[in-house]
């Protein structure tokens, strides 16, 4: 564990150390989230499914030469702290990659990133509280590994294989993650996918690299999936459907949303998303549900205020209902 952990830290270090200075105080970013809520079980709450409050940067940066642009360097890096957890304080690392093109639409991705699954990678869910279905469906958000992306004729397609350890580095036992997708814009307003996984991830207590999280198991899951994506007007609406296994059990996931961004009112955006994921069509039936609406309002080009109300089920009925409010700042430094 400790080898890990001292290689992040020198990989880290080597980036930096590649980066003209000019070039890095002209591309860093600086992300404030503040978020606060209800639950109906847990009364207050300082945090949701997926975000906690915190602090991060970020560093993107594209490299060029006579023939355009050859390189391109991403780390977005970001401090939690959560009152009730052990460790108040901890670090997550969402991206860490770099992408080299190698020419005639080809490139090479090596680092830490997102699977190749789905609409997740196509949509920025950074800092939103409201997420698609990935977290549930592969089981992490972002790995390590390498990933390779081309076309053919009218069709995209990216693969990659990643360690299957997620964010951290729990303890690994021949764990992988398969995946890949395939993909074509029909026109401007309509894009559609096709994505498969093969996998033994690890399910980690802790979405983070430091303090380690501990393995609490591993579990082999198979996808196939289609996603859709579709502008009309003010509009824009986001389907995936994932079927497959999870440790042999048939499992399905679906995720619809709705996104609606008024043009006489060019500061607020709606979203109304729902998710649906069955985990056992064994006795007894095992499924979770998700009702959500949500605003976002830009109060300047960098602070946002978003709001989310969540009606959570199972089979046994309503399981919770949660109403957040968040503040979001993000702006180049």
């Amino acid at each position: 564990m400790q080898k890990y952990k001292e290689l992040v830290i020198i990989s880290v270090i080597l980036l930096l150390c590649l980066l003209p200075l000019s070039s890095l105080k002209a591309n860093f970013y600086g992300e404030v989230n503040l978020i606060g809520g209800y639950s109906e079980n847990e009364q207050f709450i300082d945090n949701s499914r997926s975000l906690k409050n915190s602090l991060g940067f970020e560093y993107y940066n594209k490299y060029s030469h006579s023939q355009g642009d050859f390189l391109t360097l991403d780390a977005q890096v970001r401090l939690l702290y959560d009152s009730d957890d052990e460790d108040h304080i901890t670090l997550q690392v969402h991206n860490l990659w770099a992408d080299y093109k190698l020419g005639l639409g080809k490139k090479l991705r090596l680092g830490h990133f997102q699977p190749v699954f789905g609409l997740e990678q196509e949509i920025d869910t950074h800092g939103s509280i409201l997420q698609t279905n990935s977290m549930m469906n592969i089981g992490m958000k972002h790995d390590w590994g390498i990933a390779w992306s081309s076309f053919i004729g009218k069709y995209d397609y990216l693969i990659a294989a990643q360690a299957g350890l997620g964010m951290g580095f729990p303890h690994w036992d021949n764990n992988y993650l398969f995946t890949g997708r395939i993909s074509r814009d029909y026109s401007d307003d309509l894009i559609a996918g096709f994505s498969l996984m093969k996998s033994n991830i690890v399910l980690s207590d802790k979405m983070q690299l430091l303090p380690a999280p501990s393995k609490m198991k591993s579990s082999d899951r198979t996808r196939i999936g289609f996603d859709l994506q579709y502008q009309w007007s003010a509009y824009k609406y986001l389907s995936e459907m994932a079927f497959g296994e999870n440790d042999g059990q048939t499992v399905l996931y679906t995720f619809h949303q709705l996104n609606y961004a008024p043009y006489t009112l060019e500061a607020w955006e709606f979203y109304l998303q729902n998710y649906f994921n069955v985990m056992s069509y064994a006795d007894p039936y095992a499924y979770s549900s998700l009702i959500a609406f949500g605003t976002k309002y830009k109060l300047t080009d960098a602070l946002q205020l978003n709001t989310a109300f969540m009606i959570n089920l199972d089979q046994e009925g309503i399981s919770d209902q949660q109403i957040f409010l968040q503040l979001y700042y993000f702006r180049e430094i």
